[in-house]
């Protein structure tokens, strides 16, 4: 290194980056803002770059990355280095190479180029993700390979993937081909896919059929400057088989406006909504309207194509309208509510403010709360906060007037408040942007002036503390919650916060729950979590990086090794899925092991699509014995050009097809074959649109029919009317027909009072009336107040604003609901409980932890219910207060595999620590397979110690119930996996049939040849 060239650093109050230079003008050193440092070391025709060099053990904490190029300067392989490689050369603790070449054992990625001898031009790549010890390796075994093709002017036309295969001859491929016009444009994009049975050749360059995709127009067709005026999309393989949209553009090529359109077979047919912008001199849209006519285009674009057109009524059903500042920012934005008439009514407004450096600190929309955002020297968000309202003057020299507390990036200089900010949120970074802290401020439900930072009586505050190593790799979290150090549970209140650590906790304690990360040596790959509950989840790779095994609970799985899954005794240890890939990323199956001695749970999914190789065709259960899509117990999918499904077959034999409407919207859902067991009752439904592409009606018909205005054999019908801003104002539900005068309806009404034109609640709900006339009243509380400005309910009542109170809601500035008041029978479900600041019945981590239905007045209390919790958040324990006095015993101790699955239940009276249950009353045991399935169930229904219940289950490999005690009688499914016989509640020895549709919907339960009930 001849010479050293420095970046002058700024100040020190902002993050200093630093770099230096060889007499080449490269870069040797980059030191970060954290300090950390990177080295990058120039060989002929090669680049070592060692990121986070750790100059103490001369090793990277993450991979070395190599990057080779020929003598034309082509890169022909890129390649990391484990991080943990030792054998590196140093010179004043500064890399300076490799000491002894690292073998491909040592590599944890690689990629390989090679180019045409012919023209130089990029051939193939290579992509690893098994990387052999020694040599090339295998196609597909070991790599991936994306090959290209060129037309006769150079043009990059073929894009080879090879999805499987070891050789052309076995291989399938992705293929996507580009078409271009004279002037180099690409006008038309092309894919197929070459399956076992065709043979691309060695040369790759014997294509299977393709299929157009999509076709781009350009200037209609003549001359002009390459803007794109049409855009098709194929859904078929004939040549008028596309929808569309056409781009109307001024001749600064601003677009005016797009109207979509179908091929009828003849022609295009232009089908709405069609949208149409106002521009101004700059480009900018101003305003944007929906019309439900095809405008005339050329009265659109008249004289300059600038002439304002959204305020032409006429077929128009939506306006929205921006304004910008001057410095070409988008400060305004109003929706206004348009009638059938096309008549633009009141509005909608919303108002964004920025800082000087062109980022938004404020958004208000008219007559509701708002949002501010801080950001810090670096121009990182630290603070974000939701405020009733914003200050009336919003600027002062030049900076953004925020509510008190004003925001500041050190949170102990934060104070004052009481200035309607409700919630808060307030980050804290290290020196390389990591985000060290994360404090949350929620103000209280009987708060009405906001957060108070000096006071501390108004809010509570939850903080997390977190700690990365020397790679910027998050390495422990820890939440400490509301941060009550009180014995035991804690309460969610206000509290000091809790100091930082100097040193990241190692575990979970009852004030804080602990999250640990760790990473692999030498990918620097995140391998391990371990669980707030001390379980660990280990995750292995490839070397694509992508997931191939995940051990939950972890002990000591190896995928080398898989009599290392579970360990005989605790079959909750070691819980394995593996997962398999294609060469395109595709998961072509997924492995659950079922303990190391048992067989494994394999789901299989096909892709066999002959235009797209990610579209998934088949997807075979564990329980089938196919291996090929020509097998039947399977789920299979077939797809139009476009993607959208065409057929779904499942196990039973069932075909349900799609079909869509010209602009290719879903229409229906059509039972064309009827398989096994499968109700028949309704074998469509369908979709109508209106004018504005919104839903206007689903139709259950007992016919086959893609028509959704067929009315012969209706099973049952919802149609749903929209008011002038799009909201949902009736919903009309026949359940036997078409929807008529008669038939029952839910409405909705909303408040739309306004003032100077905005309304003034933003159109919320303000009646909800049943099909009997019964109307709900939403009341939001006192004016301008906090549930009022967020629009929350605070009270539901009978009819009208003075109607009799039937439920009433209390919420924190964030929005929990803390308090839910029932006034007719004087009974409350109470989490607050009276003592102000104090949430009686959360923990400090926000758990439930008292359970009160409290009554008032004359009213007894209903419900007390107390819970305990692990660091898992599983429910351990629950005392019943209630119970307690009428000296009944319903306490309950719960138990918890390493899975946190449950396992054991007891109740009866609960000692004082919380740990045994005295004077048993009741108990079930569950024996887990380590999939979840139960292999032995038991229940002491007296808690006498005497089980009353032992029974034995037995599971096939999709985890359904194939015998309860040995016996199949009572117990059945489908071919799709839906139960068709299930034990009769309360008799084990007898059963119910159930009856399910083409979709897998529950129609019928039967008790012999009684029906019991029947769903529509």
């Amino acid at each position: 290194m001849n010479s050293v060239r420095w970046i002058v650093p700024p100040t020190n109050r902002l993050l200093v980056s630093t770099s230096e230079f060889d007499s080449q003008g490269r870069v040797v050193k980059r030191t970060d803002s954290g300090g950390a440092e990177h080295y990058t070391v120039y060989e002929t025709n090669r680049t070592l770059s060692f990121p986070y060099w750790d100059s103490s053990s001369s090793e990277c904490l993450q991979p070395i990355q190599v990057s080779i190029v020929d003598d034309s300067g082509r890169q022909t392989e890129s390649y990391a280095v484990a991080g943990d490689y030792a054998s590196i050369s140093t010179s004043g603790s500064v890399p300076t190479g490799f000491s002894s070449e690292p073998s491909q054992s040592d590599y944890t990625s690689w990629t390989k180029q090679g180019y045409s001898e012919l023209t130089g031009k990029i051939d193939h790549v290579d992509t690893y993700h098994d990387i052999p010890s020694s040599g090339a390796g295998t196609l597909s075994t070991n790599f991936y390979r994306t090959l290209y093709r060129y037309d006769d002017q150079g043009r990059r036309e073929y894009t080879v993937q090879v999805v499987s295969g070891t050789s052309s001859s076995s291989a399938t491929e992705q293929v996507t081909r580009s078409l271009y016009d004279f002037q180099g444009r690409i006008v038309e994009q092309q894919t197929g896919v070459s399956g076992t049975s065709h043979n691309m050749t060695s040369s790759y360059a014997t294509y299977p059929t393709l299929r157009t995709r999509s076709k781009t127009i350009y200037d209609h067709e003549g001359i002009g400057d390459s803007h794109v005026t049409q855009t098709q999309r194929f859904h078929g393989t004939g040549a008028n088989d596309y929808t569309g949209m056409n781009r109307y553009l001024t001749y600064r090529g601003h677009q005016r406006g797009s109207a979509p359109f179908y091929h009828n077979g003849s022609s295009e047919t232009a089908a709405g909504p069609f949208s149409v912008q106002d521009i101004n001199w700059q480009g900018r849209a101003v305003a944007s309207a929906r019309y439900t006519s095809n405008p005339t285009w050329t009265t659109v674009l008249t004289g300059d194509g600038y002439t304002d057109y959204t305020t032409t009524t006429t077929n128009r059903r939506s306006l929205q309208e921006s304004e910008f500042d001057d410095l070409g920012r988008a400060y305004r934005t109003t929706t206004y509510a348009v009638s059938s008439s096309g008549t633009a009514g009141d509005a909608l407004q919303s108002d964004t403010y920025y800082d000087r450096n062109n980022r938004t600190v404020a958004s208000a929309p008219s007559h509701a709360a708002a949002s501010e955002t801080a950001y810090d020297g670096a121009g990182r968000v630290y603070q974000q906060r939701r405020v009733l309202e914003l200050e009336t003057t919003k600027y002062s020299s030049g900076s953004f007037n925020y509510r008190a507390p004003s925001p500041h990036p050190t949170r102990a200089s934060l104070s004052g408040g009481d200035d309607k900010v409700i919630t808060l949120s307030h980050s804290v970074f290290d020196a390389s942007g990591n985000t060290i802290e994360q404090h949350q401020y929620d103000a209280l439900h009987d708060d009405t002036d906001g957060i108070d930072l000096s006071s501390n009586d108004d809010y509570v505050r939850s903080t997390s503390y977190s700690w990365f190593d020397d790679a910027n790799r998050i390495t422990t979290s820890a939440s400490y919650g509301s941060g009550d150090t009180t014995a035991g549970a804690g309460k969610w209140k206000y509290a000091a916060v809790p100091a930082r650590p100097g040193t990241a906790p190692a575990s979970s304690t009852d004030t804080v729950l602990v999250t640990t990360y760790a990473y692999d040596a030498a990918t620097g790959r995140p391998n391990l979590v371990t669980a707030p509950s001390g379980t660990d989840t280990k995750t292995f790779f490839d070397d694509l990086g992508r997931t191939l095994w995940v051990a939950e609970n972890y002990s000591n799985f190896t995928p080398t090794n898989l009599s290392t899954i579970s360990d005989g005794s605790d079959k909750s240890k070691d819980t394995v899925v593996q997962t398999e890939y294609d060469g395109l990323s595709n998961t072509t199956k997924l492995t659950a092991y079922n303990g190391s001695s048992v067989a494994a749970q394999e789901t299989v999914y096909l892709f066999e699509d002959s235009v797209d190789a990610s579209r998934l065709t088949s997807e075979i259960y564990p329980d089938s014995s196919d291996t090929t899509s020509s097998g039947s117990d399977q789920i299979k999918f077939a797809y139009h050009v476009d993607g959208t499904r065409a057929t779904r077959t499942d196990q039973r034999g069932t075909v349900i097809t799609y079909s869509y409407d010209a602009l290719r919207r879903t229409q229906s859902n059509e039972v064309t074959t009827l398989g096994g067991s499968t109700d028949g009752s309704v074998r469509s439904i369908t979709s109508g649109y209106d004018s504005l592409g919104r839903v206007s009606k689903i139709t259950s018909h007992g016919n086959q029919t893609d028509d959704p205005d067929n009315t012969s054999d209706v099973t049952n019908q919802i149609v749903f009317t929209y008011d002038d801003l799009g909201q949902v104002i009736e919903s009309e539900q026949s359940h036997s027909g078409v929807v008529g005068g008669s038939t029952p309806s839910v409405q909705y009404t909303y408040d739309t009072s306004s003032a100077s034109g905005l309304l003034e609640n933003r159109s919320r709900l303000e009646k909800l009336t049943y099909p009997d006339g019964r109307v709900l009243y939403y009341d939001y509380g006192s004016s301008d107040g906090i549930d009022d400005l967020l629009s929350r309910p605070y009270r539901l009542r009978e009819t009208n604003s003075s109607g009799t109170i039937l439920a009433e809601y209390l919420y924190t500035g964030g929005g929990r609901t803390v308090v839910t008041d029932y006034q007719q029978p004087d009974l409350k479900l109470d989490l607050f409980q009276g003592t102000s600041g104090t949430y009686a019945g959360l923990d400090r981590f926000g758990r439930t932890i008292n359970h009160l239905w409290d009554g008032y007045n004359s009213t007894s209390d209903a419900v007390q219910l107390k819970y305990g919790y692990d660091h898992a958040g599983s429910r351990t324990w629950r005392e019943d207060v209630i119970a307690e006095n009428n000296t009944q015993n319903y306490d309950e101790l719960y138990a918890y595999d390493g899975l946190d699955r449950l396992v054991d239940v007891a109740r009866g009276e609960i000692d004082g620590t919380y740990m045994s249950i005295s004077s048993k009353t009741f108990g079930q045991d569950w024996t887990l397979s380590q999939l979840g399935n139960w292999s032995n169930f038991l229940e002491d229904s007296d808690g006498n110690g005497t089980d009353d219940l032992d029974q034995d289950r037995s599971h096939n490999e999709a985890n359904e119930i194939i015998d309860i005690d040995a016996s199949s009688a009572n117990v059945g499914h489908d071919a799709t996996g839906n139960m068709t016989t299930v034990p009769r509640p309360g008799s084990w020895s007898s059963n119910y049939t159930l009856t399910w549709d083409a979709w897998n919907r529950l129609v019928k339960v039967a008790d012999g040849g009684t029906t019991v009930a029947e769903y529509e």
